[in-house]
């Protein structure tokens, strides 16, 4: 299964297709592409990950009923989660992390892994959200971190491949007795 990637919103479209899409140029889901070179190109970043907004295009972010948008998202993202078998799924940005996992007004742990009350069980990963404003992806040391996990999770679903592959095989080989 193919890890999923959680931002807030594309202002651009409420097409699904174009959720983190990596273009156009400077937009979060290039940033996100571009963590992922020179592993990965564009096309890979695609095909090897699931992408989601919390919101839709038009919600307002902050102001009044702002924590009853971003726990709506949750919920639809909670379904979305459960009905694709994901497994893995990385949130970007605090108010993602904070209405996802339903946590208070905390500063996230960027960088960390964390069990969702989600059955079947579901890792998240949190990261910084990649508008380009936040700061953390300054530090060099940050930035590869980030682009480190990122290419570790994109390469999750050749491992599954390659796991799933050698189980058809012992299992042909078993079915034949040797």
């Amino acid at each position: 299964m193919k890890p999923l990637l959680v931002g807030l919103q594309n202002p651009l479209s409420d097409d699904p297709r174009y959720a983190l899409y990596p273009e156009p140029t400077g937009s979060t889901g290039w940033r996100i592409a571009e963590m992922l070179r020179p592993a990965f190109s564009h096309r890979d970043y695609l095909a090897l990950f699931d992408r989601t907004n919390l919101l839709d295009r038009t919600a307002q972010i902050g102001g009044p009923g702002y924590t009853a948008r971003l726990r709506r998202g949750a919920d639809r993202l909670n379904d979305l989660i459960v009905s694709h078998g994901h497994e893995l799924v990385v949130l970007f940005g605090g108010d993602v992390w904070r209405a996802v996992l339903g946590l208070p007004k905390v500063r996230p742990p960027w960088l960390s892994w964390q069990w969702g009350t989600i059955v079947p069980p579901v890792r998240f990963l949190t990261l910084p959200h990649p508008s380009g404003r936040n700061r953390w992806y300054s530090d060099a040391e940050n930035s590869a971190a980030a682009a480190r996990a990122l290419r570790q999770l994109g390469l999750a679903p050749f491992v599954e491949a390659a796991r799933l592959l050698c189980d058809r095989r012992l299992d042909n080989l078993a079915k034949r007795g040797t």
